[in-house]
């Protein structure tokens, strides 16, 4: 099911992050492991479904909740596919980061 923008705000402002957010955070990851496909991306191997979730784990931990990204990106967002652009983002510099430590 997709998640209407509306919702995912509401989920935001009660939750922080919820299932939909996760859900749609996990949804982006496995989206960047098919166009980031080099394995500079992911510890030099190909990409499986557990490290798809790991990545969206990764991007949830650190880029959303300890770097306070997931409320510049929903406050700022004003329709779903800000919200998607902006999550999508988050997980570009979480795989930009990882290529810089090889």
């Amino acid at each position: 099911m997709i998640a209407k923008f509306e919702d995912l705000v509401d989920e935001f402002h009660r939750e922080v992050i919820g299932q939909q957010i996760y859900d749609l955070v996990g949804e982006l990851a496995k989206l960047a492991s098919l166009r980031y496909r080099s394995p500079v991306y992911n510890g030099q191997r190909p990409w499986t479904p557990e490290d798809v979730l790991d990545l969206a784990h990764e991007v949830i931990a650190t880029r959303l909740l300890s770097d306070g990204q997931l409320q510049r990106v929903v406050l700022t967002a004003q329709n779903i596919d800000q919200l998607r652009g902006g999550l999508f983002n988050q997980i570009k510099r979480c795989l930009i980061s990882r290529r810089n430590k090889t």
